[in-house]
């Protein structure tokens, strides 16, 4: 990281900027008419869902990042709860989703600019050759920038990316809305579906939530994490709800055949529906935050990726020279690094936006779930321990957050998880093989992830045997959710039951301060 954002110089704005920075990514520009596909007119509801269940998780996050403020959260709370073993499978499934967001993000502003040079894309979504080469560059503007230093990009975003990131959103609404007016009723698509809720909040809406872990893992910047780190949590996802409802509006308001048909750049089909005096300028508007968006999001994307593998690095759960600096004390060789693996990526997968995000976001909700079983396990593992900021009802609270996160990975469906349980065990066999190489397998402190097992393993069968994403149907409805409750307060309570003892966590703890 750069000097300026080693110090705790992030207050509470500054960091909700960048929070909104990162989740108005590709989200506002695709995800609308994905969450009108599935939900139709009930998609406000599938928004103001997801959300919520966002922001319990979130305020799981708020307690435990703010008691020990230092980034990388995912791979921190687990070590001084539940030992070596837990910590560095989230720390790899964590590095694993905001790695995948790169590829993602450049995506999305490939299709968007597709609009206007088609050859970038086939009619599947895939990218063409064209497009991948343009892809590449995307990616690799976005490594050279973090190699120098962010320190200009924060400035900028403070300045002027947020206002770009809110303000054009803000004209595409109030354009769509305005053309609108000239469709007729009949013209519009009519339809609902109450399962399209809990089809679309995994796969479009917590995706477009998940910038709000950039606060937590740049914890370890902020000044007075008691305030900052809660409010700029809150203030980014209302910010953002806000912004998304609206865009959302706007699209059923204008969801005619022709644009729904349109998954590629739904808002330009909607502007290019009308002839006005301003559309060339409201297109241009467009195209500057389809490629700002996503770009600038990407920036953040890696450098929480660096900040995540650094703090692996610095564990000890991967070679050690990945956490090496350049003389911008730029994590450079995990940069290069997580560069390489991401255009990998980009390359071998070549997916539309909507597949790459279906199997992203399983992996993405697991690592949500660090938080609501730390908190549970810190109320009595360390009760001494300062908390500035406690959550009333924080146990309960803990307790929903983390049934809600496993509705939302069944609700990923079981070809997503498949993908999720496929880098389980891919990310079990790297952190064993390292830590036999480095004569640490004694102390991977297996007895304390027994849980972490039956968790992964119960999750794959339920969602094997469910009705989503290519499940048997044998589970449907309400009992596979009361199934998924029970089995859910299950694992939280082997999770309590098999934290680490307290002078093994406090000895955990003191390491962590001092790194």
């Amino acid at each position: 990281m750069s000097d300026y954002l080693a110090k705790k110089q992030l207050t509470a704005w500054p960091l909700t900027f960048i929070a909104i920075t990162t989740i108005l990514g590709s989200g506002w520009l695709l995800a609308p008419a994905f969450v009108f596909s599935q939900a139709g007119t009930y998609s406000f509801y599938a928004w103001i869902i997801g959300c919520a269940m966002i922001i319990l998780i979130a305020l799981c996050f708020a307690e435990a990042c703010s008691m020990v403020p230092r980034d990388g959260s995912t791979v921190i709370l687990p070590r001084f709860t539940h030992g070596y073993l837990v910590s560095s499978m989230f720390g790899f499934l964590s590095w694993l989703s905001w790695l995948a967001l790169i590829p993602i993000e450049a995506q999305a502003t490939i299709q968007y600019l597709s609009h206007f040079y088609p050859s970038l894309i086939y009619s599947n979504s895939h990218l063409s050759i064209q497009g991948e080469l343009t892809a590449i560059l995307v990616v690799f503007s976005i490594s050279v920038i973090n190699y120098f230093s962010i320190k200009w990009v924060s400035w900028l975003n403070r300045y002027i990316l947020i206002v770009i990131k809110i303000g054009i959103p803000t004209v595409i609404i109030i354009y769509s809305l305005y053309i609108s007016k000239q469709i007729t009723s009949s013209q519009i698509v009519h339809f609902h579906s109450i399962r399209g809720i809990f089809d679309a909040i995994p796969l479009g809406i917590i995706f477009s939530f998940n910038g709000f872990k950039s606060i937590c893992e740049s914890a370890g910047r902020a000044k007075n994490p008691e305030y900052s780190i809660p409010f700029a949590i809150i203030a980014s996802l209302v910010i953002c709800l806000i912004i998304y409802l609206l865009l959302q509006f706007a699209y059923n308001t204008n969801a005619t055949y022709n644009v729904i048909h349109n998954e590629i750049s739904p808002f330009a089909t909607i502007i290019y529906n009308t002839k006005t005096p301003w559309l060339n300028v409201i297109i241009f508007l467009l195209y500057i935050g389809a490629v700002v968006s996503p770009y600038a999001a990407n920036i953040f994307n890696l450098s929480s990726c660096n900040s995540c593998i650094y703090r692996v690095a610095k564990f000890d759960y991967i070679p050690s020279l990945l956490k090496k600096k350049n003389r911008y004390r730029r994590y450079f060789l995990a940069l290069f690094f997580n560069t390489f693996l991401a255009l990998i990526i980009l390359i071998l997968l070549n997916q539309g936006w909507g597949e790459m995000v279906n199997n992203l976001t399983s992996i993405m909700l697991v690592t949500y779930a660090i938080a609501p079983l730390c908190l549970f396990s810190l109320r009595f593992q360390h009760t001494g321990l300062e908390r500035k900021f406690k959550l009333r009802g924080g146990l309960a609270i803990a307790l929903v957050a983390f049934i809600i996160t496993n509705f939302a990975i069944y609700w990923c469906g079981w070809n997503a998880i498949r993908y999720f349980l496929g880098a389980v065990i891919i990310g079990l066999i790297v952190i064993y093989c390292y830590a036999r190489f480095k004569q640490n397998h004694k102390f991977l402190d297996f007895k304390y992830s027994i849980w972490l097992w039956l968790w992964f393993i119960g999750i794959g069968i339920i969602s094997y045997y469910g009705s989503y994403g290519g499940g048997q149907h044998f589970l449907s409805g309400i009992t596979a959710l009361l199934i998924i409750a029970i089995f859910s307060t299950i694992i939280m309570l082997l999770s309590f039951s098999l934290r680490l003892p307290i002078e093994r966590s406090t000895h955990e703890l003191s390491i962590i301060e001092n790194s």
